[in-house]
């Protein structure tokens, strides 16, 4: 089977094209996909609930296949503008930015600003949820160290400045 893009409208197999106006189209409405899935991570971890971990679970994979799909989207798209304006264009690294140095049409080059100033809003929602998500770990990780008694790993300052490590006692709080 040959390699084929699909998108939510038309499968293209390698060697098949569509206009660049209809490929950067098609990436918009991808990257606005992909920006609600991270909306919506966004609100799951603030929620601080079972159905939350679920709806995060789930959105990982859609991310993936949404992602993939950007990927996959925009190879298709470098492949047709060299094509088209017979640019040379680095088809190893996907990156759009190459595009604004090829003659574009007034149409093409408004589709391609708009798809790099959403992908660059994409970006910062991820990198934010990232953050977050690292920002919850470290906690977490914290709470368990508090909770199997390793507290005492952590040091302080005293006013002096000299390095003081917590004088609590490890007590049992009983047998169960």
């Amino acid at each position: 089977m040959p390699n084929e893009l699909k998108t939510r409208e038309t499968t293209y197999a390698e060697g098949e094209t569509a206009s660049l106006p209809t490929l950067l189209s098609q990436l918009n409405e991808e990257i606005l996909n992909f920006a609600q899935l991270l909306d919506q991570e966004h609100t799951a971890l603030t929620q601080f609930t079972s159905e939350a971990l679920n709806i995060l679970t789930d959105l990982l994979d859609q991310k993936n296949q949404s992602s993939d799909r950007i990927q996959q989207l925009t190879q298709v798209i470098l492949k047709t503008a060299a094509q088209t304006y017979n640019g040379k264009l680095n088809l190893s690294e996907p990156n759009l930015q190459q595009l604004l140095s090829l003659p574009l049409s007034p149409l093409e080059q408004q589709q391609l600003k708009k798809n790099l100033k959403q992908s660059e809003s994409v970006y910062q929602k991820n990198l934010r949820n990232g953050m977050m998500i690292q920002s919850l770990s470290n906690i977490n990780q914290q709470a368990l160290m508090v909770l199997k008694g390793a507290d005492n790993l952590y040091s302080g300052y005293t006013a002096q400045g000299t390095q003081q490590r917590p004088t609590t006692q490890n007590t049992s709080l009983g047998k169960a």
